[in-house]
């Protein structure tokens, strides 16, 4: 996990909120996704979950309107 620190202090990241969205779904989706939030801002990412609903989620995923997306 050090050498992701290493990796996001040297690309400059200072914090800004990453969108990380997901299709709501069940709770095991919804889990799936805490444990991506938590993960990366384990290595300093400030990752903001977005929950939408699956149709709105495909049209943004395929126009690009996305930092992190499932």
């Amino acid at each position: 996990m050090w050498k992701a620190k290493q990796l996001l202090a040297e690309s400059g990241y200072n914090g800004e909120p990453v969108k990380f969205k997901f299709s709501a779904g069940t709770a095991a989706v919804r889990d799936y996704a805490l444990v991506i939030q938590n993960s990366l801002g384990a290595i300093g990412l400030n990752v903001e979950i977005d929950t939408i609903d699956f149709n709105t989620l495909i049209t943004q995923l395929t126009q690009g309107q996305f930092q992190i997306g499932t």
